[in-house]
């Protein structure tokens, strides 16, 4: 299933890097400098356990929304 999360913050990244794990998802924010640190595998803020899940997932962002099934 192709899944876009829109808003990457304290919600949406932990929400989309879970929902990463079995489904190919998007992530879209418009804050370019929190976009750029997820492409580079670093957190944008803290979280426990949130860097493990980061560096081991197959999330693709950007800043734009792409065509899914479903938009969260």
């Amino acid at each position: 299933m192709k899944i876009c999360v829109v808003g990457l913050g304290f919600i949406g990244l932990p929400l989309a890097l879970l929902l990463s794990e079995n489904n190919f998802v998007y992530g879209c924010d418009i804050d370019e400098n929190k976009v750029n640190m997820i492409k580079e595998k670093k957190s944008p803020f803290k979280e426990p356990g949130l860097i493990n899940l980061l560096q081991k997932s197959s999330l693709i962002v950007d800043k734009t929304p792409c065509k899914s099934e479903v938009f969260i």
